[in-house]
């Protein structure tokens, strides 16, 4: 997905937000939430210790699996989960998000 996507998602979503993370100089993580009316579909990507950290495939990949979640409404698989949007602040919502992914980790 180019960045230009980004655009279309804004469209067809409430919201749309992306977070980079990188809690050390190894891993890194990118977050992408989905918002459709009371739903927010999240999709993460992690980046393996070995690999280099690469923004833009971190995006795609997760913003691929928040689509997806919210395309097929699926059971939560690894790399999607869903959370409940209602009256939630988007930096509120994005730091939810963001525990939820890191917590395993650490």
């Amino acid at each position: 997905m180019r960045k230009a996507n980004v655009m279309v998602l804004k469209e067809k979503f409430d919201r749309v937000q992306l977070r980079h993370i990188r809690p050390d100089n190894k891993t890194g993580a990118t977050v992408a939430i989905l918002v459709s009316g009371e739903k927010a579909f999240v999709g993460y990507s992690l980046c393996h210790d070995n690999d280099q950290f690469d923004r833009k495939k971190g995006r795609n990949i997760a913003i691929g699996r928040a689509q997806h979640l919210f395309n097929n409404q699926t059971i939560e698989k690894f790399g999607m989960f869903e959370i409940n949007a209602a009256g939630i602040e988007p930096a509120a919502l994005m730091e939810i998000a963001v525990e939820q992914v890191l917590a395993p980790l650490y």
